[in-house]
């Protein structure tokens, strides 16, 4: 009887942020990069959290399947309740105040650089 099996890589993402310079903690745990990054998640579901002096963390979760690439971006919030914005023509930023967590199915067709991240969260 011969098995055949088909292996796919670990999710991996490129993870940007607006500003830039967050941390970046995957499950409760320090991922040990700033944003911009590029992380290695095992499948599943997982909670990532980044934080920034002077914004408010910003929480949400990714559903990661083998194989999967991508880019997750987040629009940080001041601590005053100006959101950043990830579209390059709005400067101001708005006075979204609702609150920072969702959702993100992580299925992306996007080419990643080399990840630098070595341990898979």
């Amino acid at each position: 009887m011969a098995l055949n099996m088909t292996l796919l890589p670990y999710p991996k993402f490129q993870v940007v942020s607006v500003p830039g310079g967050a941390g970046l903690y995957i499950d409760g745990k320090t991922a040990n990069c700033t944003t911009p990054c590029n992380i290695t998640l095992t499948p599943g579901t997982h909670t990532l959290v980044f934080k920034k002096e002077g914004f408010r963390d910003y929480e949400t979760m990714v559903r990661a399947h083998a194989g999967d690439s991508g880019v997750i971006s987040v629009a940080l919030t001041d601590l005053s309740g100006r959101k950043y914005s990830l579209d390059p023509r709005i400067k101001e930023g708005n006075q979204n105040k609702w609150p920072q967590r969702r959702e993100q199915r992580a299925s992306f067709q996007y080419p990643l650089p080399p990840p630098t991240c070595s341990e898979a969260f």
